[in-house]
């Protein structure tokens, strides 16, 4: 099974801003899973 990516962010710029995340992905059975949308604020 392929490990998870991640891409932290840590630009000044982009402090006080929301952005919306969904997180997918693959079980091991091949089915496809995701989550509701998750809304980020960078502090």
């Amino acid at each position: 099974m392929p490990k998870p990516e991640a891409t932290p962010r840590t630009d000044a710029s982009q402090r006080g801003k929301t952005s919306y995340y969904y997180v997918r992905g693959e079980q091991a059975d091949g089915e496809l899973v995701w989550v509701s949308p998750m809304w980020i604020t960078y502090q």
